[in-house]
């Protein structure tokens, strides 16, 4: 029992883990490009 129950905890925390990081993809995504364009200096807005 104790071990089907931490088999349970251990699938669930993965999915919530995956359901966090497909909430935060996108934004965290932009972030990284945008961190990686300026520390590139080709980092530009478009007019």
């Amino acid at each position: 029992m104790g071990k089907l129950k931490f088999e349970y905890l251990k699938a669930l925390s993965i999915l919530l883990i995956v359901l966090i990081l497909l909430s935060n993809s996108r934004s965290f995504i932009s972030t990284t490009l945008v961190t990686q364009g300026i520390d590139t200096g080709a980092y530009y807005s478009p007019s």
